[in-house]
C-alpha cells in the first residue's frame, strides 16, 4: 500500500510530499522509496508517534524537534543494520537526502543552524565511504566463513569454523573500536566497556581498508596470546551518531 505523508500531522512529512510533487523527473521511485524508509526509521520510536482514530501510527514530529544525528542515523545504522540494503540504495539514500534537506531548507521549513547541522551528517556518507564500509563488511564475514556461497545455499556443513576445531580461551563480543595494527595483527577496544582486546589475527585487505576510529561488530576468541575473528556484523565509520 502506497505511503501517504499527507496523513501525518509533521512539517517534515507536507515537505516530503510537496518535494515529491515538485520533482521534475521522469521516475520519482527510488525518491519515494528513501523517503518512506526515513519515515519508517523515524515511527520505529513511539515518542515520534501518536495513534489515530482509526489505529494508525502517525509521525507528530518536526524539523525543528531534530538535528543532524537524525540524518547520520538514519543513513549509517538504520540503512546498513534494518534495510540490509546493498551499497547501490544506500548511495541512493545519501543522495536523495542531501537534495531534500536543501529543497526544505530552501522553502524555509527549519533555520540556519538546522541546515547546517544536517548537512554535516553527511560528511562520512560519500558513495567512497560506503564502499569501504561494505567491502570491510564483506572481507570480515570471509574471516569466519572462508565459503559465504556454501553459507547462502544452506550448506552450512561444508564451512568448519575455528570454534569447530578448538574453543577459544575467552571471548570478547560487542561493538568494537579499532585502534592501530602490527603486522597482520589489530588492536580493538569495546565500545561499551573499555576492554582491549587484541592482536586479532586480520588479513592484509583488511587492513588496508580499516581506518583507525571504526567500528567494528565484532565477535573475538582468544587463542594463546592471539585473538581470533568467530562472528561479525557490520562495519561503521568513526564518529557515526549512534556511537557517539
Amino acid at each position: 500500500m502506497e505511503f501517504d505523508f499527507k496523513k501525518h500531522p509533521s512539517d517534515i512529512a507536507r515537505a516530503a510530499h510537496d518535494f515529491l510533487d515538485g520533482l521534475n523527473v521522469k521516475n520519482k521511485s527510488k525518491h519515494y522509496e528513501v523517503l518512506q524508509l526515513f519515515f519508517s526509521y523515524l515511527m520505529r520510536d513511539f515518542s515520534n508517534c501518536e495513534e489515530s482514530d482509526s489505529g494508525e501510527l502517525l509521525v507528530i514530529v518536526n524539523w525543528h524537534d531534530f538535528y543532524g544525528g537524525v540524518i547520520d542515523n538514519f543513513i549509517n545504522i538504520f540503512m546498513v543494520r534494518n534495510v540490509m540494503s546493498d551499497a547501490g540504495l544506500r548511495k541512493k539514500s545519501v543522495s536523495v537526502m542531501r537534495q531534500f534537506i536543501k529543497w526544505s531548507y530552501k522553502k524555509q521549513f527549519f533555520d540556519q543552524e538546522h541546515f547546517d547541522e544536517y548537512l554535516d551528517a553527511f560528511a562520512a556518507s560519500s558513495n567512497q565511504e560506503i564502499d569501504r564500509l561494505e567491502k570491510l563488511t564483506s572481507l570480515f564475514y570471509r574471516l569466519h566463513s572462508p565459503n559465504p556461497g556454501a553459507w547462502a545455499r544452506g550448506e552450512v556443513g561444508q564451512v568448519e569454523s575455528i570454534n569447530d576445531v578448538a574453543e577459544p580461551e575467552e571471548i570478547e563480543e560487542g561493538y568494537m573500536t579499532f585502534k592501530s595494527s602490527k603486522g597482520l595483527q589489530g588492536f580493538f577496544n569495546t565500545f561499551e566497556d573499555n576492554v582491549d582486546v587484541g592482536p586479532v589475527m586480520l588479513s592484509k585487505e583488511i587492513l588496508q581498508l580499516l581506518k583507525s576510529g571504526d567500528i567494528v561488530n565484532l565477535t573475538a576468541g582468544r587463542y594463546g596470546n592471539n585473538w581470533r575473528v568467530l562472528e561479525t556484523g557490520n562495519v561503521y565509520a568513526a564518529g557515526t551518531g549512534a556511537f557517539q
